[in-house]
């Protein structure tokens, strides 16, 4: 499988989980679908771009460097 497309499935993976573990927060729980897509969103996006720059570089620890950054923000 290539670089991006892993990133990208497993970026979307790991934002619906994120998105989901929303439900915990009784503020949060009116606004569970626009949490969600955003999570998976922004997760997609993140999971491209180390993708990306993993196969760019043909680095993974980069890779996974410019991941956390990019999704830690």
């Amino acid at each position: 499988m290539k670089k991006p497309l892993l990133g990208i499935l497993v970026g979307a993976g790991l934002g619906l989980l994120d998105g989901l573990s929303a439900w915990a927060s009784p503020e949060a729980q009116s606004m569970m679908m626009s949490i969600v897509i955003g999570s998976t969103v922004k997760g997609v996006l993140t999971g491209a771009m180390m993708g990306l720059v993993a196969r760019r570089l043909r680095s993974l620890i980069l890779g996974v460097l410019v991941g956390l950054s990019c999704g830690g923000y």
